[in-house]
């Protein structure tokens, strides 16, 4: 097997584990109801809201970290 080859399915790989754990924890995504975010307190329908055992977090909370880590991915490079 090349090394690209390898690569390309390595990659494949990932977006099928990714898919399959969407569609595990598809159930825990609430875009109605009554469970706010755990940080800022949004409620649906104005976010939707991952809920775990005991937190919640929102989208736009989600975003708010995805955008914090880059800027320290950034910082450190």
């Amino acid at each position: 097997m090349t090394e690209d080859h390898a690569l390309w399915e390595a990659i494949g790989n990932l977006h099928r584990t990714r898919r399959d754990l969407i569609a595990q924890l598809a159930h825990v995504v609430r875009e109605e109801g009554e469970h706010a975010c755990s940080f800022c307190h949004a409620e649906p329908p104005d976010v939707t809201v991952l809920v775990g055992p005991g937190v919640a977090i929102c989208d736009r909370c989600v975003e708010l970290c995805r955008e914090i880590l880059s800027l320290g991915a950034q910082g450190r490079r």
